[in-house]
């Protein structure tokens, strides 16, 4: 409809009229602006007829008529503004040409909220007709196809490429070596000098650096590491990249962060901070040192500190006092960069209350893959005695011989180390008294089975995570809100952590009153911020809502901790839940509606944080194949980071039962009819 009422008007005068003719209206008061000029020339009526009366009754009607003929000259007056309003639209309306009122007589058979929607399709309308005469438009496919088949070629010939440049270096090592007459077997003292043993790496590196990177161009370290075996040199690295920053003091990273030309940082700032988890002894890698080292690895760590420190000048200094090496590197402007999609979780659900509380809903969660409920809530109510809950640890093992399929990975988080050795023992007393339950964990620790409390679980991640809460009431029926760690100044973080552990599955046991939990509430509306301790409370009633598959209590939940919090954090990618829509999509769901089923058609649907333009539902409830419909434009698909992530959007919905169908807004404008016909098409062959 829209379309043959643009088609009227030559293409060349599109863009003027938006221009100067329909941005004169003012559309937003002109209903109110045309009632009100209907009640003026009503009343102006009114005066002329009585004024006729006047002359013609008898002289006992004069004072009733006199009286109304006030009433009305001062109703006339008080609008005095809105005849000169009208006056003024009747003079634009005279001086405007042919195709200038041919737009505004068809605007003025719609409301004037509608008029954005017209003038907004007209202008899509007049760009797509001026676009198309360069080819600018996609009408199909193609571009897709070529750069899917671009990422196979891709990472096909990654593995060589790597291979290749290996083998590169490595040559270029050897040519080193012997140009300064040496060879390999000297440089490494492979074989072993009579008596002595082979070379230190520490050694080699000092022989000859530009050969000992060429031999090896990746080097896995931890910071002391570092500084106990490579030269202080900087820029000695192409890059040097530091994972887990949020855990790295700046004062044990410095110096491996000066040897790099250029550093990348990678961390998140909502888990845990520095520990002495990372701490090590002096001696790390070097079991094979040679006796004539004569530096002891403490004495050059510290002494490199003491060189990075005075390398500092005093803006840096200050920066080093940050929390982290990850702060440091906030706090010196380090380019950022965020890792919005969320791998890890195959069931959103998993991920949705840290992203609500800790990462403004800026996370990306992936569709889900996994069946039923991704959360089990067990209320134990076990005995919090000598920092162990006995009952929560015998749950645990009853899980690991009943409910665990041992095909999968497991790891069991606790709360605190006490809890974690006393699950270690049931674990071990069962393997010894029953050969099936050893020989499943047998399996289980094939695939890394492992038990370990919150300090030390950060960077783990398994199949099924089952978690131990540990606190609850002591033998005498007292309980206190205080958690350990958890309740400590940056508890959140840890909390962040210990529920993140899991890609399909997470049982969480607690035995912490549920009189306790409920007032997660209470203490949202006073604090306003999500701390340990409220956010332990917080979860612990949204698992159970997860459990129970009560979405409304879920979802009522997130709502009110969004309504109370705020993060101070940017959202990089916007809150994935916001709908948006189009005039394009708006049509085509019109002509849907026209031809099936209106409950089988759901717009902006979301699966996962991924958000589609419609879906057509399956006619016949036992199919589960769904029909995704995308309505193209070429403005999304001009940005090529669009195009990557339209890609692998697509991919993973298509592992999760979709099957795509694209219109192109090009097609749809030229024969709209022949590509509806072709969306039937597709649905009828799906049932």
């Amino acid at each position: 409809m829209l379309k043959n009422k643009t088609q009227e008007i030559k293409k060349d005068t599109i863009n003027t009229l938006l221009d100067q003719s329909i941005g004169k209206i003012n559309n937003n008061d002109f209903d109110k602006n045309k009632t009100e000029l209907n009640d003026l020339i009503n009343d102006i009526n009114r005066y002329v007829h009585l004024t006729i009366d006047l002359t013609v009754n008898t002289i006992s009607n004069i004072e009733d008529i006199l009286g109304l003929l006030g009433d009305i000259i001062t109703g006339i007056l008080s609008k005095e503004h809105k005849i000169n309003e009208y006056l003024a639209w009747k003079l634009f309306y005279a001086k405007a040409n042919p195709i200038e009122k041919q737009w505004i007589d068809n605007l003025l058979n719609y409301k004037p909220q509608e008029w954005n929607s017209i003038l907004e399709q007209s202008w899509l309308y007049f760009k797509l007709l001026t676009e198309d005469e360069n080819d600018k438009f996609p009408t199909d496919e193609s571009t897709i196809e070529i750069l899917k088949a671009l990422r196979i070629d891709i990472q096909k010939n990654q593995k060589e490429l790597i291979r290749t440049n290996i083998e590169n270096w490595f040559n270029e090592g050897f040519l080193k070596i012997k140009n300064k007459g040496l060879t390999v077997n000297q440089v490494y003292n492979i074989r072993g000098s009579k008596g002595t043993r082979r070379n230190s790496l520490r050694k080699i590196a000092y022989m000859g650096i530009d050969s000992f990177t060429d031999f090896f161009p990746v080097l896995m370290l931890n910071p002391s590491t570092c500084s106990s075996i490579l030269p202080l040199k900087s820029s000695f690295f192409d890059i040097v990249l530091f994972d887990e920053a949020s855990q790295l003091r700046i004062e044990d990273t410095y110096p491996a962060l000066i040897r790099g030309k250029q550093v990348i940082v990678s961390g998140d700032s909502q888990q845990m901070p520095p520990s002495s988890y990372f701490e090590s002894s002096t001696q790390i890698l070097d079991d094979d040192s040679s006796d004539d080292d004569t530096i002891d690895d403490s004495d050059i760590e510290n002494l490199e500190k003491q060189i990075s420190i005075s390398m500092l000048n005093d803006n840096s200094k200050e920066m080093a006092m940050s929390e982290s090496l990850l702060q440091f590197a906030i706090d010196s402007d380090f380019r950022q960069t965020y890792l919005d999609m969320h791998y890890r979780s195959r069931h959103p659900d998993l991920i949705l209350f840290s992203n609500v509380c800790f990462y403004n809903n800026r996370l990306i969660p992936m569709p889900e893959q996994t069946q039923g409920a991704p959360i089990i809530f067990k209320r134990v109510d076990g005995l919090y005695d000598n920092r162990q809950n006995i009952d929560e640890a015998k749950e645990v093992l009853r899980i690991l011989k009943e409910d665990i399929d041992n095909s999968l990975s497991v790891g069991v988080a606790t709360f605190n180390l006490n809890q974690r050795n006393l699950i270690l023992d049931y674990i071990n007393d069962e393997r010894s008294a029953n050969n099936e339950f050893r020989e499943k964990m047998d399996e289980l620790e094939k695939k890394g089975f492992f038990v370990k409390n919150l300090e030390n679980i950060q960077g783990d991640e398994k199949d099924i995570i089952i978690i131990s809460t540990t606190f609850g009431a002591k033998k005498d029926n007292s309980f206190r809100l205080a958690f350990g760690p958890i309740s400590q100044k940056n508890g959140y973080r840890l909390l962040n952590v210990i529920i993140t552990r899991a890609k399909h599955k997470l049982y969480i046991l607690t035995s912490i009153p549920e009189s306790k939990i409920v007032e997660f509430r209470q203490r949202l509306e006073i604090s306003r911020k999500v701390d340990g301790t409220t956010g332990l409370l917080a979860y612990l009633a949204y698992a159970r809502a997860v459990s129970s598959e009560n979405l409304n209590e879920k979802q009522g939940i997130l709502d009110f901790i969004k309504s109370k919090i705020s993060t101070g954090q940017t959202s990089n990618g916007g809150d994935y839940l916001e709908n948006t829509e189009s005039p394009f999509e708006e049509e085509v769901a019109s002509w849907l509606y026209d031809s099936i089923e209106k409950e089988r058609i759901i717009l902006q649907y979301k699966c996962g944080g991924f958000r589609i333009d419609m879906v057509v539902l399956p006619k016949n409830s036992s199919s589960t194949v769904k029909l995704a419909i995308e309505c193209d434009g070429a403005a999304y698909h001009s940005d090529q980071i669009a195009w990557h992530h339209d890609m692998y959007r697509q991919h993973q919905l298509e592992e999760n039962g979709f099957v795509f169908h694209r219109i192109w807004s090009t097609n749809w404008w030229r024969k709209p009819e022949e590509e509806f016909q072709k969306l039937l098409a597709k649905i009828e062959s799906l049932q």
